[in-house]
């Protein structure tokens, strides 16, 4: 079995061959975002349920149900800006786009 030293050296052996800057344990942190991403994720799933109730006329009550996804529409794009002007966060507004709209519109 090899051990995380190992590997990580391998991986710089194989970047070093490729021109790029070897990797670090550091590298390898949690993101200090990730529970707010998880929330994001959350609030996004929220919204696209409401609105699919809404689509498929299956909503009881569609006026306060398109009120709700406004909300939550208003909610997340605060969430994103936060993300993105935390002093922590390393999240542009583009990048997060992109991760939204690979993991909720695939």
């Amino acid at each position: 079995m090899i051990c995380f030293d190992e590997f990580l050296q391998n991986v710089n052996e194989y970047r070093a061959k490729k021109g790029r800057d070897p990797l670090t344990p550091g590298d390898f942190a949690p993101d200090p975002m990730a529970a707010s991403l998880k929330s994001l994720d959350l609030l996004i799933r929220e919204r696209h349920l409401l609105l699919d109730k809404i689509y498929l006329n299956a909503s009881e009550n569609p006026h306060d149900d398109e009120y709700k996804a406004d909300r939550l529409e208003e909610e997340i794009n605060e969430l994103k800006e936060w993300i993105c002007l935390h002093p922590e966060s390393k999240w542009t507004m583009e990048v997060l786009d992109y991760r939204i709209r690979q993991e909720h519109y695939k």
